[in-house]
């Protein structure tokens, strides 16, 4: 299992560092929100992880899924 985490703060790289260590499990940081442009980053990936309020569009998770996301 794989996970890219979209919108990490630079407070919270030390935590998954940390618990992807402690757990053998990859985990990509992104600082960025979770937009169109850098989604293809989560190609190749088991799961995302975004911290951020707002509407997704549908169409996002559709894509998600078309990446192997689940």
């Amino acid at each position: 299992m794989k996970f890219i985490a979209y919108n990490v703060r630079q407070d919270e790289q030390n935590y998954f560092e940390k618990w992807a260590k402690e757990n053998a499990v990859p985990v990509k940081l992104v600082t960025e929100e979770l937009t169109d442009e850098n989604l293809p980053l989560a190609k190749g990936y088991d799961a995302v992880i975004s911290f951020q309020t707002g509407v997704y569009p549908s169409d996002l998770f559709d894509k998600l899924a078309s990446y192997g996301v689940k």
